[in-house]
């Protein structure tokens, strides 16, 4: 109940696809209260309060930061509970904060762990983590030395792209997997009815919006860098931007810094629409309307975000970096360079100048989607790289690795409720 990003998304659409298909389904996350456990939309969904473990013992765990060690080890409480009662043996995590890590220290589970962007991958555009050295000592660097940890631990690592595959194992080469890491590309539903437009659109305008936290590594300091100009030379252009922009950044957050540089500007003020964290129906509708979707993200492993575009028929710029090609294609988007204004002008330019390529562009990013982002595309293939048995026993016991940490093919999740799954997201 609460905001999250492109990791929570993707846990949520899978968790419900999966369970529709006859899978059972724990989700384990944070709770903004008491501990619950609810039943949605045939998902069992586990909210738990961090608890404080302090110097807790736990075999195998790596030296965490301990707020990330509370997590993990809170997880790890709650799935040992899931298991003793509905007999989970298998959990699937994101690598992003090591949610598993306590999990993937025991022999109780067979551990799957996707690949998305990693500390290691998020520091060179967190200037906040390099300028404070005690934090990027003692935090960032115990979780980049705890990513690795995690990669030659969990008994599979997936990958949404090539990109993110082969940037995570380029940067640790100490890391050896005894098995290949599988692409398979995230999947959302279709898109359903159109829904109704923000009453407060823009009339007789070309829309651009972004969707993403104000942080550097979304880009959206370049983005509002090159706003101005273009608004000056496209009068029917607007912009709304969605997305966290209370993130304070060398002092200020990049939308005050924005306001503050251009508060004599009101006639360009005007055309610009900070719409903050906006709930899910707000951000269908944003992006169901818009012209143009833009995400000028200095990295991303994957970008959902292009997806939720996509499947609405909208042409996308996205840069030349980590999984962003790979998602976008060569006929749905326009690239730009990664950390250049430049390129990003000339692409937003161009499409704003051009109906007849946002519209090529939106109905390839359409085809695109239906033909390789389904969902239930994602369910099949995700299924396929656990490669484990549907015909296991519902009593069958957790997995134990063996000596070389491999994972026996007959322990694990099943379909058809047999075996349960849990997410951990």
């Amino acid at each position: 109940p609460r905001a999250c990003g492109g990791i929570g998304v993707f846990m949520h659409r899978l968790a419900e696809a999966l369970a529709a298909a006859g899978h059972e389904i724990s989700v384990i996350t944070r709770s903004t209260g008491r501990h619950t456990v609810d039943l949605e939309n045939g998902v069992w969904v586990h909210r738990v309060p961090l608890v404080e473990h302090g110097a807790r013992a736990h075999a195998g765990l790596p030296d965490l930061p301990q707020v990330i060690r509370n997590h993990a080890l809170t997880v790890y409480d709650e799935a040992m509970r899931i298991q003793a009662q509905r007999g989970a043996a298998v959990t699937l995590s994101a690598i992003w904060d090591l949610e598993a890590a306590a999990c993937v220290a025991s022999a109780a589970f067979t551990n799957f762990v996707y690949l998305v962007t990693t500390y290691q991958l998020s520091l060179p555009d967190k200037p906040e983590w390099q300028r404070d050295a005690h934090y990027r000592e003692h935090h960032v660097g115990k979780m980049i030395a705890g990513e690795r940890w995690l990669l030659a631990s969990s008994a599979r690592v997936i990958a949404s792209t090539r990109g993110i595959r082969d940037d995570v194992l380029t940067l640790n080469p100490e890391v050896h997997r005894a098995q290949p890491v599988p692409v398979i590309p995230f999947g959302l539903p279709a898109a359903g009815a159109l829904p109704p437009r923000p009453a407060d659109y823009p009339d007789d305008a070309i829309v651009v919006l972004f969707v993403g936290r104000f942080e550097a590594r979304k880009g959206v300091d370049l983005l509002l860098d090159v706003i101005p100009d273009l608004l000056e030379r496209h009068p029917r252009l607007h912009f709304r931007l969605a997305g966290d922009d209370r993130i304070v950044v060398d002092g200020e957050t990049y939308k005050a810094a924005f306001l503050a540089r251009h508060r004599a500007r009101t006639d360009l003020l005007a055309r610009i629409d900070f719409r903050g964290f906006v709930d899910d129906a707000a951000l269908e509708a944003e992006y169901a309307h818009c012209d143009v979707f833009v995400a000028p993200s200095r990295y991303e492993s994957f970008g959902l975000i292009y997806l939720e575009a996509m499947r609405w028929g909208k042409p996308c710029i996205g840069t030349r970096i980590g999984g962003i090609p790979e998602v976008v294609g060569d006929d749905c988007a326009l690239l730009a360079e990664a950390g250049d204004a430049g390129s990003l002008a000339q692409a937003l330019d161009t499409l704003v100048s051009t109906p007849s390529l946002r519209q090529r562009l939106g109905e390839a990013g359409r085809r695109r989607f239906d033909t390789h982002y389904s969902i239930d595309a994602f369910c099949t293939h995700l299924l396929d790289a656990l490669a484990l048995p549907d015909t296991m026993p519902a009593s069958a016991p957790a997995a134990t690795p063996d000596a070389h940490g491999t994972p026996p093919a007959t322990h694990g999740t099943a379909v058809r409720g047999q075996q349960e799954s849990v997410a951990v997201g």
